[in-house]
């Protein structure tokens, strides 16, 4: 599950950075995130949060 939340998360920075490239070409990179930082810090946070997750469930001793 963790996996997917990491994926969903890589796939919505791509489709941002996508946005940003090709209708505000005019923007430099550090434009683009004064502008759309909380759009940034979602998906950061999501691919992070989902990291952790992942990393708890590594940890977890097996079940015999």
């Amino acid at each position: 599950m963790g996996l997917v939340f990491v994926g969903f998360g890589a796939l919505a920075l791509v489709f941002l950075l996508l946005y940003l490239y090709t209708l505000h070409p005019e923007l430099s990179a550090v434009e683009q995130v004064q502008h759309y930082w909380y759009q940034y810090i979602w998906c950061v946070c999501l691919g992070s949060a989902d990291m952790f997750m992942l990393g708890r469930e590594a940890m977890r001793p097996p079940n015999l």
